[in-house]
């Protein structure tokens, strides 16, 4: 794997997928998530596969209790949920801020469904570059729409690309992004996606509790260790790498908040990792103790 230096603007990405490598490192028997590309885009993965998975856990645990568990649980439900919008007859897959995740290429889409990621054109080269040494990947099976956000259109980049159809069922997904950006730059999104979709399309999309900001102990399990403390840690650290957080809504103001761009407003489910850990750690045997229940996101998928 190539040592090339990570955009300085894209580190939480290296970190998500930091997090999908442990995973992947984890005995196949508990194992929640498995990503056979994680490690091209994770500097020293060779460390942490030699470490394994349960030791990298447990001293993540050490530093911020749950974070792990989060993201994992976060990037299965959001596995399933692509795969039954597909189901359901969406014909595209379009993935807004892709960063490194693979999914393009680690779900069992059918051939029909055409798969399109949208991110600064920066990452994706990089991506591209680390991808391109994996023996056997069709780096094709998806088509990369380079955007600059702040001078470029995303329903003009996202038409003028071959192969995309804004009259096709499609399925958005906007994974780790909305506490990045403004609430008005979400809902302009939004309503552009408004433009590029047909009836029966969805969005899968994570959002952060209000209350990280306003009441940390309100996102953290009974017996959490000094949640103020650590909430501020894991919002710190964000801004530390130059990706702060500036955005939440509550459950029901999420839901208004879909409702009034008109183009998602019909909410199907909003959940958090209480309810995921128990549909995806607790039958391998790893349930999350509530001393270890990190609930700063939420997420929800919406249909218009």
């Amino acid at each position: 794997m190539s040592d090339k230096k990570m955009p300085a603007s894209d580190k939480t990405a290296m970190g998500v997928a930091k997090q999908r490598l442990i995973e992947t490192c984890m005995p196949e028997a508990e194992r929640v998530v498995t990503d056979p590309y994680a490690e091209y885009f994770v500097p020293g993965a060779s460390v942490i596969k030699c470490m394994g998975g349960p030791c990298n856990v447990w001293l993540g645990d050490k530093i911020l209790p749950g974070v792990h568990q989060l993201l994992i649980a976060r990037t299965r439900h959001f596995d399933e949920e692509v795969m039954a919008a597909v189901m359901a007859g969406a014909t595209q897959f379009v993935m807004l801020g892709a960063g490194y995740d693979a999914r393009g290429w680690r779900l069992p889409l059918p051939k029909t469904v055409k798969v399109f990621e949208v991110d600064q054109p920066d990452v994706q080269a990089l991506k591209k570059a680390r991808l391109a040494g994996v023996p056997g990947l069709a780096l094709d099976a998806v088509s990369f729409v380079p955007v600059d956000f702040t001078v470029d259109s995303l329903e003009t980049e996202l038409k003028r690309c071959p192969g995309f159809d804004p009259a096709a069922k499609s399925v958005f997904l906007l994974e780790g992004v909305t506490q990045y950006i403004s609430k008005t730059a979400t809902s302009s999104t939004l309503k552009s996606l408004g433009k590029l979709c047909g009836r029966g399309s969805r969005i899968v999309v994570s959002y952060v509790d209000q209350n990280t900001y306003d009441a940390p102990a309100k996102v953290c399990g009974s017996g959490y260790p000094a949640p103020e403390k650590k909430v501020g840690l894991l919002v710190s650290l964000a801004a530390r790498v130059s990706e702060p957080w500036i955005s939440g809504w509550s459950q029901a103001d999420f839901a208004a908040f879909l409702k009034s761009t008109s183009t998602f407003p019909k909410v199907l489910s909003d959940v958090s990792i209480d309810v995921l850990g128990e549909r995806y750690f607790a039958p391998l045997g790893r349930p999350i103790p509530a001393e270890e229940l990190l609930l700063v996101e939420r997420y929800a998928v919406a249909t218009n």
